[in-house]
């Protein structure tokens, strides 16, 4: 939408309301000097993320740049290069705006992705570009003029892909997009998992235009609901654009809550929540007879061989076996052991005994 001016608003609440009702799209209003120079008596609270001030001081004929905010950082409409320091840079380089509108009554749930440079502190910025919510869909506002002045440096040097062009196909994508799915997700690879089981967790992780990120930081808290004090922190690897995902090994039976954070720069973007079950029985219980293939695999990769029951007698012929004869000799001298010289006088004295006893002296 072009330079609107506030009594415009006002008459066509109703209209704007249902159009964002019905559709969910987005709309973009540039409020230049055509909006700061006309009264704002009229100018509905709810429907823009600021207002321009309603004194005749709103228009503010200086020069300035757009300075990203944190949260500006990472929002959509500014993905002009994969980091937010880079971004900055290319719009330091553009030609600045000729002048900005003064802003007040910052909503609470909006966005403020630019501000005019050069204030103190946060709480005495003044922002020039934000964005927010709206019924079902999502309005943005620019209040620095003008915004065809940005094109110029581009146009100069007859260059096409310039930071104006990208600025613009952010915006038409990021109001266009309807958010029918959740942008920041993570699930387990299936609901039920077996004891003994890896379990694998996954992260998708799109931004507010439903464009993969390829920086996040995601993790997840991961606790037993049967012990929720025993907790661990588990970290995601990155897969592809917008995918991540993590391996959980040995895990005991039971039911699992996971909790993640996922960043961008440092920046939270989404909390998601998921949850599992890993049931008490083990993978052998499933099927408790052999698996003669997992056998034989198993025989390949150590350098065994694998028999079946019927050809166990022929085990000896892999291992190379065969009989040896072992010879053991030892000596034992008897006038030396007092065990045995004991025993001869026993087995004397009984045949002295015997021959006494029957008279055989």
């Amino acid at each position: 939408m072009l330079d609107f001016d506030s009594d415009w608003l006002a008459d066509h609440k109703q209209l704007l309301d249902a159009f964002f009702e019905r559709t969910g799209k987005g709309m973009f209003f540039l409020a230049g000097e055509n909006f700061g120079g006309r009264p704002k008596t009229r100018l509905p609270a709810d429907l823009l993320p600021y207002q321009p001030v309603k004194s005749n001081f709103a228009i503010v004929t200086q020069e300035t740049n757009l300075q990203l905010t944190e949260r500006g950082r990472i929002h959509p409409l500014m993905r002009l290069s994969e980091d937010g320091a880079t971004t900055q840079r290319l719009l330091n380089a553009l030609p600045p705006f000729a002048g900005f509108l003064r802003a007040e009554n910052l909503r609470p749930e909006a966005t403020v992705i630019g501000i005019v440079p050069g204030a103190a502190t946060p709480d005495q910025s003044i922002p020039i570009l934000a964005a927010q919510r709206y019924r079902n869909g999502k309005i943005a506002i620019l209040s620095a003029f003008p915004l065809w002045r940005l094109d110029f440096l581009a146009k100069s040097i007859n260059e096409s892909d310039s930071t104006y062009n990208k600025m613009i196909d952010n915006l038409v994508l990021w109001l266009v997009a309807r958010e029918d799915v959740e942008r920041v997700t993570i699930t387990p690879e299936r609901p039920i998992f077996i004891a003994g089981e890896s379990v694998r967790l996954n992260a998708r992780v799109l931004d507010e235009s439903y464009i993969p990120i390829d920086n996040a930081e995601v993790e997840a808290s991961l606790s037993s609901r049967q012990n929720p004090g025993d907790s661990m922190v588990v970290s995601f690897r990155y897969d592809r654009p917008g995918n991540y995902s993590a391996d959980l090994h040995y895990l005991p039976s039971g039911e699992y809550e996971v909790k993640g954070t996922v960043k961008r720069e440092g920046v939270a973007i989404g909390r998601p929540s998921s949850s599992f079950i890993v049931e008490p029985y083990s993978l052998e219980d499933l099927s408790q007879t052999a698996n003669f293939d997992a056998l034989k695999r198993i025989s390949e990769v150590s350098g065994g061989q694998f028999y079946a029951v019927a050809d166990t007698a022929s085990i000896t012929q892999f291992s190379g076996l065969a009989p040896k004869t072992f010879t053991s000799r030892s000596e034992l001298t008897l006038f030396d052991n007092k065990f045995l010289l004991v025993f001869i006088i026993l087995m004397l004295c009984t045949e002295w005994y015997l021959r006494k006893r029957y008279q055989l002296l």
